[in-house]
């Protein structure tokens, strides 16, 4: 008996209640986390309460809950042009118009009401496989037997054809029918596809027959594919979209998109809804389509499905089905050997009752993510040791998130693990890091080397007859069994700019773990603190794309790694920024490092400027960042060489900047050295906004590398 009478059973029920969603996990009633590879049946399309998506709800709810579609709704008129809009990226023939409803069912039954209204026809054409609904409409064009008992004398004719084969589709007759409705990619079908051609063809039939084409989008929209709908996919417009599950981000909504030609000929009376476009469904829709946007998740969905089909296919699995995430993984047997499989990739082994909550007992495992970035199982390790990890588009994804959490805590971290190894003292970087954790709900493990914990040794081949008393090749993978990813901080030893630039212990570190490797600064570069330098300039100019920034060097007591300035270099210059390095003759950049920011300067938009004159360089620029770094190894130049007062920064300096610069540093700075207090002290500078920031980047890193 149910253990909730009073609900009419629908579903086999899970055997366990679902209370709460972060990402790509759903928790029970005693916190124990499942990875989602369902996502509500293909609804949860930005990950289970995306913070941007939770707020769009949360504001339209204190302005207005619900009002009928009687009344003109800004947030509905904009909903709708933000979904002619995304579907109409790339589509060769625009689409004109929207008709909002409530689900996938309700979309099929109007856009089949509408072909047949329109066309004067009584009859429609479908595929075997094919599943649109449990409406009477919806049912007459499905192939499932379970469905019609009891009904058969309220469905329409329907003639159902193979699927994809095109000599079948060229023989039929489709004069007598309206429309003929297929979803582009079969999921109830098993995830079962059709070539190009085979769309391209279904095109001309229904231009021949006079028959309207209806392409069922519910599961493929909305990005799942990589583009905005199947349509954009393969390059076919038909005469209406329908579309719902993911395109609200589980707010229930459903959706007819219209061609020109449809739109035209709809009368008043034709259609009509009393919740379809509400205020609060409405605000989703806006929501989820700026998430898929701004974060890049249709270039992810086709990234991470190329992944899957290069690193499982060979596994236990022998065939990956599908296009973009909308994928099948095919065994050779019964599929709870790749249960088995994607568990212990995820590591799950570690908690006996973290487990995947849907898989069926069939060969083909259809995975459905909740957040289309994750989707890895661990199986493709994730690092963060440098900017190249992430790239330009990576850049953008974790400003993006990290800005629009600025003020929210999601617990995005729970039971997770990071273990953190300091080979050097630190303040900003070691608080930070634990802060994300604590306030993700997971945890941190510190350990310091040489105080509580052995001395690491990491050079190969290296005979330990001194007072290293661990070599990293055993440290590391001990390690990685007991945390969730291992962050790492090694600083350069400044006596050899290749072997610096080479980044030695943390390359053995990324070569050795299992688990993956983030970089809290090393000997090359120090990639969270250059994305919280970025995140501070964009807080204070928004768009970065030809804004002058200029990175000065700055005197001091000692030769410090280039490590600081090498990341703010090329952060700023892969956000399109016009990047002016200021430094006395002596104190070169890496010219790897240079040559990596002329290329990210050149694909965004921006430039690299090298000089020696301070003064040339801040002219005009909006952010000055200050940072004391060594001489080349192969100057020739001595400690004594840092001390230059003429290159520490003052209000003099900052005057030939644009009036509203920003002065930025990275911290701890030494006051009088490298900076004069008329600067530090001053309304301009932002160190303890930039010291702020590397907290939001970092838990959008960890979000990245646990979440996706």
């Amino acid at each position: 008996m149910s253990a909730f009478p009073a609900l009419q059973p629908t579903y086999a029920p899970y055997p366990f209640p679902v209370v709460r969603g972060v990402g790509d996990r759903i928790f029970d009633a005693e916190g124990n986390a499942y990875w989602d590879f369902y996502g509500g049946h293909c609804v949860c399309s930005t990950g289970h309460s995306h913070p941007k998506v939770v707020k769009a709800i949360t504001d339209q709810a204190a302005e207005i809950l619900f009002y009928s579609t009687a009344a003109q709704i800004p947030v509905r008129d904009a909903a709708a042009q933000a979904l002619i809009d995304f579907v109409n990226l790339g589509l060769e023939s625009p689409m004109a118009s929207v008709f909002f409803c409530n689900s996938g069912a309700e979309a099929n039954e109007n856009a089949l009401k509408i072909a047949a209204k329109q066309t004067g026809r009584k009859a429609y054409a479908s595929f075997k496989g094919g599943w649109h609904g449990r409406s009477i409409l919806a049912i007459s064009v499905t192939d499932d037997v379970k469905l019609t008992p009891g009904l058969e004398s309220f469905l329409v004719p329907d003639t159902q054809l193979p699927f994809g084969d095109e000599e079948a589709l060229e023989k039929a007759d489709l004069s007598q029918c309206a429309a003929i409705i297929l979803e582009p990619i079969q999921s109830m079908a098993g995830i079962t596809t059709a070539p190009a051609s085979f769309f391209k063809a279904l095109r001309k039939k229904c231009d021949e027959s006079g028959c309207y084409l209806i392409f069922d989008e519910v599961q493929t929209g909305v990005g799942r594919m990589g583009k905005p709908y199947a349509a954009n996919y393969y390059g076919v417009t038909p005469d209406l979209i329908t579309s719902a599950k993911g395109i609200a981000s589980g707010v229930p909504m459903g959706a007819v998109i219209f061609s020109p030609k449809v739109a035209s000929l709809i009368k008043g009376g034709d259609l009509g809804s009393t919740f379809g476009g509400g205020p609060l469904a409405s605000a989703a829709l806006l929501a989820t389509l700026q998430v898929i946007q701004e974060e890049g998740l249709m270039d992810r969905a086709t990234a991470i499905a190329e992944r899957l089909r290069r690193e499982l296919v060979g596994t236990v699995v022998s065939k990956v089905e599908g296009e973009g995430l909308l994928l099948g993984l095919r065994a050779p047997g019964c599929a709870a050997s790749l249960k088995k499989f994607l568990t212990k990739a995820r590591r799950a082994r570690r908690k006996a009752k973290e487990r995947n909550a849907v898989f069926s007992s069939c060969s083909l495992v259809s995975l459905v993510p909740s957040w289309w970035k994750s989707l890895l199982f661990g199986v493709v390790m994730k690092h963060f040791t440098g900017l190249k990890d992430l790239g330009p588009e990576g850049l953008e994804m974790i400003l993006n998130r990290a800005l629009a959490w600025k003020g929210q805590y999601p617990k995005h971290l729970v039971d997770k693990i990071l273990g953190m190894v300091f080979f050097n003292p630190s303040l900003r970087t070691r608080t930070s890091f634990e802060a994300v954790m604590n306030r993700g709900g997971g945890s941190a493990i510190v350990l310091e080397v040489g105080n509580g914990v052995w001395k690491l040794e990491d050079r190969p081949g290296a005979i330990m007859n001194a007072d290293r008393s661990e070599h990293v090749k055993e440290a590391v993978p001990v390690l990685a069994r007991f945390v969730d990813a291992l962050s790492v901080r090694t600083f350069a030893g400044n006596v050899d700019d290749e072997l610096d630039n080479f980044d030695p212990v943390l390359s053995a570190f990324r070569e050795l773990s299992t688990v993956p490797v983030i970089s809290m600064e090393s000997a090359r570069e120090h990639p969270c603190q250059g994305l919280a330098d970025l995140m501070t300039i964009r807080e204070n100019f928004g768009a970065t794309k030809g804004l002058p920034v200029t990175l000065t060097w700055a005197s001091h007591i000692k030769p410090l790694p280039k490590a600081v300035p090498n990341s703010f270099l090329l952060t700023a210059a892969a956000a399109g920024c016009e990047v002016r390095v200021a430094h006395p003759k002596g104190f070169d950049l890496h010219p790897s490092v240079l040559a990596e920011a002329e290329a990210y300067a050149k694909a965004a938009g921006g430039s690299v400027t090298i000089t020696h004159d301070q003064d040339e360089a801040l002219v005009d620029s909006r952010a000055v960042y200050a940072k004391a770094w060594g001489p080349n190894t192969a100057s020739g130049l001595g400690a004594e060489a840092m001390l230059q007062p003429e290159w520490m920064t003052t209000r003099r300096h900052m005057e030939k900047a644009h009036k509203d610069a920003i002065f930025t540093h990275c911290l701890p700075v030494r006051r009088n050295v490298e900076v004069a207090d008329e600067v530090l002290d001053h309304p301009s500078c932002k160190v303890v906004d930039e010291a702020e920031n590397r907290f939001h980047v970092q838990r959008a890193v960890l979000d990245w590398i646990f979440n996706g």
